[in-house]
This record gives structure tokens, sequence and C-alpha cells, in this order.
């Protein structure tokens, strides 16, 4: 197409001088700091109203006025039943004391909070029965949002406050880009326009953008997961600070538990630095630093998890009142039965053109990574692979495989906003891919991103009910992907 052409080709002639300008203007921290005011502005604009008030699911602020209030469950919560974690608690005749929730498969059975099955009481047997309400998302967010929530108590924002830490992502990432160069592992091809393009298309060009403006308990946590991942890619790169690398896996761990297999990075940047078999003394010291931050906070979720649910390793997901309860009963939360359904919504799923008004309908699934983020397919095929491309691959799949055999695909979302576990690593992958992003096939991706996830983020938070079809859970896939 001759107005493509001619677009990159004023594009690539404009590069020296942006490249010399952003070199003058963007060192230090003043480039870092320009992307995170200029993102916070843009997703306060696009949040619209929604940044002036509270979110609808505000659970991460209410666990933290729970504790606030020296309590661990939230009963009764506010508003709504959707996504708590309900235990049913029995006070017997013979004063035992039974707590946990009935099966949804068998009628008249109920499962204790030990594992056990029995039949449910009969009402003769019952002198008291209660409920004790839980937020089951693991609840580092709540641990951030502690100074705010101690002001304003159960009506902090959890909107703006999303918004103004999701700013930070393309900023951490410019610095992240800058490390990996300053290291000679890559990025010597990309001028200093590129760096900051890859830079904004993490919260512009991803399913970041939609999921940062919206606040609720799902979102607030995969911005924070972000957040999280780039700190410890920071940390990661060159094995340089094995300590602090493991406080982030550690902290995003308890803010989105796939997370916590983000360490092939830190292992194999360390065997790579300090030259395999001849520095193992080194390498043993390395992963002694990078896993007593996991170990720690990994101990404190555990007690945190025995003490509400009778378990070290349950956050509470199965105890949630949903619709794949049978599911979960049967199969588990995760299991290779929900693999099917997870890559079709990942990566097969578009929208489906309706007779009516706006004749455009994404389904509750969401769409395919291809759509939203067309240009990850420079990862996939690279024009070179550095010293990085094998560890984050690596790290990329070993984060993927919980997250796809596990037992919802993300309902209700945009895109696949599970990829946000893993996106960091991803888009990094795309940076040393060695092709050119301000090209024929780099432009019309880049554009075709930030378009398509602008709508999302519009659509999502805006017009959900005239954009989304979310009345049919399971009729969109095949009994096989069911």
């Amino acid at each position: 197409m001759t107005w493509l052409g001619a677009f990159v080709g004023w594009l690539q002639r404009g590069q020296k001088h942006s490249d010399a300008f952003l070199a003058r203007q963007g060192r230090g921290f003043r480039g870092p700091l320009a992307l995170y005011g200029i993102t916070v502005v843009i997703l306060f604009l696009a949040s619209g109203r929604r940044a002036q008030r509270q979110s609808t699911d505000p659970h991460f602020v209410v666990l933290a006025d729970a504790w606030l209030h020296g309590r661990l469950d939230v009963t009764p919560p506010p508003g709504h039943n959707n996504d708590w974690a309900r235990v049913t608690v029995y006070q017997l005749n013979s004063g035992e004391r039974i707590a946990g929730r009935a099966l949804t498969t068998e009628p008249g059975r109920f499962r204790t909070l030990d594992g056990r099955e029995i039949d449910t009481p009969a009402a003769g047997e019952i002198a008291r029965q209660s409920e004790r309400v839980y937020v089951s998302f693991p609840p580092f967010p709540s641990v951030l949002m502690l100074p705010g929530v101690a002001v304003a108590g159960r009506r902090f924002n959890d909107v703006a406050f999303t918004i103004f830490f999701a700013g930070l992502a393309p900023a951490l990432f410019l610095l992240l880009l800058r490390r990996v160069r300053q290291l000679k592992l890559g990025l010597d091809d990309r001028g200093e326009t590129e760096l900051y393009v890859l830079s904004l298309s993490l919260p512009l060009g991803t399913v970041f953008f939609y999921s940062s403006i919206i606040g609720q308990v799902w979102y607030t946590a995969h911005v924070f997961g972000v957040l999280f991942a780039l700190g410890y890619a920071l940390c990661a790169v060159g094995a340089r600070r094995p300590l602090l690398a493991g406080l982030f896996v550690g902290v995003a761990f308890v803010t989105r538990t796939p997370m916590l297999f983000m360490f092939p990075l830190l292992v194999l940047e360390s065997w790579r630095v300090h030259g395999g078999r001849a520095g193992l003394k080194k390498i043993a010291r390395d992963l002694a630093l990078f896993a007593a931050p996991i170990l720690v906070i990994g101990l404190g979720a555990a007690w945190f998890n025995q003490v509400r649910f009778g378990s070290p390793f349950e956050f509470g997901h199965s105890y949630l009142v949903a619709r794949q309860q049978a599911e979960i009963e049967h199969w588990g939360l995760f299991h290779v039965h929900y693999l099917g359904r997870n890559l079709a919504a990942a990566f097969t799923l578009l929208p489906q053109l309706s007779k009516q008004l706006p004749h455009i309908k994404i389904h509750g699934h969401g769409m395919s990574l291809l759509l939203t983020t067309p240009i990850f397919l420079f990862a996939v095929w690279p024009r070179s692979r550095g010293a990085l491309h094998r560890a984050l691959w690596l790290t990329v799949l070993a984060v993927a495989i919980p997250i796809f055999l596990y037992q919802n695909s993300g309902w209700v979302q945009f895109g696949f906003r599970f990829s946000l576990d893993f996106t960091v690593f991803l888009l990094l992958l795309v940076a040393l891919s060695g092709r050119p992003i301000l090209s024929r096939v780099g432009v019309p991706l880049l554009v075709l991103a930030f378009v398509v996830n602008a709508f999302g983020a519009y659509a999502f938070a805006h017009k959900q009910g005239v954009y989304f079809d979310t009345t049919q859970y399971e009729n969109l896939f095949p009994p096989q992907l069911r």
C-alpha cells in the first residue's frame, strides 16, 4: 500500500531526530517520569467518571478495612454476592462445631474444612447456623491500600488508586529495556524512539489498558502483578539483585498465584552470569538469597490460609459461590480438562457480528491475543535470538501452564486478561526479536493494538451491556471444550 509505505517512510526519516531528542531529554529518570505522566492522564481520561468513585467490586478495600478492625473475615460483605468465599458454620446440639460448604454435585452432602465429606446436619441437630465471608483473592494489594483505607475507610477509591499505580508500567518497562541494553544483552539495534514506543505499547497496546481503568478486585490484581513482574525482571536480568528479585516474586505470588513460577529468568541468568558449573557457589548464593523472601512470604500466606480455610494451600476459591462450582468439585481448580477451553479463549476467539446495533458483540470469554496484541507475533518469529531468549520463553511457559489448566478462562473480559501474568516477558521478547518496530509490518500491528485496546477500554468500562454477550457462559464452546 502506497500510503502505508509513505507513512512508514516518514516515520523512519523522523526517527533520527526523535532518537537524538529523546537521548538528550530523556536521560536519567526524566524519560520514565514523562511516560508515567502521559500514561496516567490517558488512563484517567479513558476511565471517565469511573475514576471519581469506588468500583463495584472493591474486595481489596473491604479486606484492608477488616484487617484494620482486627478481623480476617469480611462478614457481612457489602453490596452483592459476586466472588466472595463463603463458609457455613454449624453449631450442633452436641456441642460439635462443623465448618465447610454444601456440595453442589451431591445434594445433602457437606465438605468440611478438613476435607471430610459428611451428611449435612439435619435441622433438629443444629443449635445455631451462621456464615463467614472471606476475600479469596491473594491479598497483597490490600496491604498497599492500608494507609488509604485507614483514612477513607470502606469508601476508599480503588479505581483512582489502581490508575495511579498503573502509570508506572511504561516507566518501569523503559528502565528494563535500558538495563538490558546496558548489560549488552540485546537492543543495540533499537533507537530511543523504538524503546519509548515499546514502553507505551505495554499500557496502551495490551489488555492492560482496559484492566487498569476500572478498579475491581480482578483487574487491580492484574495491574499490580504486571508491576511486580517488571520489578522482578529489572532485578533478575544479569542476576544483579537476587534478594529483591525474590521479594518481587513473593509479593507477585500473593497477588496473582501463577506468578510464583516466574523463577526461571533469575535461575538461568545466575547460571549464565556465573559461568554454569564453574560458578556453582555463586549460583547457590544467588538462589538462597532469591528463595529467602519467597519462603517468608509463602509461610505468611500459608498461615493466612490455614486459619481461614483449614489448609495452607487454600486461598478460598474452592468456597466461591460460582457457576463453575460443579466443575470445581469434580475436576478441581486445576486440571487438563480446562485446557482446550482456555487455549480457545486465548488464541482463537473473535468478535461476533450482529444484525442489531452496534453490529458487533464480544463474548464474555474475550477474544484472541493475536487480535488484542498482534505485535506478540514478533516474539514467536524473531529475526535474532539473544542471551535472554531461552530464559524468557521458559518463564512465559512456566507462568502460562497453571493459567491454561485453571478452571476459569477469565470471564468476563475484553481480551485474555490472564495473559498479563506473562505479558512483560513476551513484550521483552518482542523488543529482543531484532525485527524493526517502525516498519511496514510493525507499524500496522502496533496501530491495530492501540486501536483495538482503546476500543476495549471504552467498551468494557462504559458500554459493557452494549458490546458484550455474557448471557451464555458455555454455549460458545463445543462439548469437548466445556
